[in-house]
């Protein structure tokens, strides 16, 4: 998947062989899916490619299982090497870094002062300046 011709997405990035990856949940591509859930999200029954792991639980555990992370719920897989668990968390931060540059970003645009601010200002101005022009004739004088 390293040779990947991306054209991304805000849901999935397609690699030369024309497999597509969820880019929130890369690593369902490192696992067989035997039975998805009935509705959007919840647990799948999935079995790991690189060992006979089989079970039914969300992305979560896939992750803790592939990326060898303990005290999660599942066993580390014993037959990822450490190349492929390398690869496979440079995979899933590259899709992080996707999901992230996709969303949509609030930019706040600088406001034109309103005539009424400008007037206000310019009174103001001329009072201050016709302070100090009067104290300099008093000092002075």
């Amino acid at each position: 998947m390293s040779s990947a011709s991306a054209s991304a997405s805000a849901a999935s990035v397609e690699s030369a062989n024309t497999h597509t990856t969820d880019i929130k949940a890369p690593l369902w591509d490192h696992v067989t899916i035997l039975e998805r859930p009935k509705t959007g999200g919840g647990n799948a029954l999935w079995r790991c490619k690189y060992c006979p792991m089989q079970k039914l639980s969300s992305y979560t555990r896939v992750e803790a299982h592939l990326l060898q992370k303990g005290r999660q719920g599942i066993g580390k897989c014993p037959n990822v090497t450490y190349e492929m668990l390398s690869d496979m968390r440079k995979e899933v931060e590259r899709c992080k870094d996707l999901v992230e540059r996709s969303k949509t970003r609030t930019v706040s645009l600088p406001t034109a002062p309103s005539s009424s601010n400008t007037a206000d200002t310019n009174k103001k101005k001329q009072e201050q300046e016709g302070a100090c022009f009067c104290i300099g004739k008093k000092l002075g004088h």
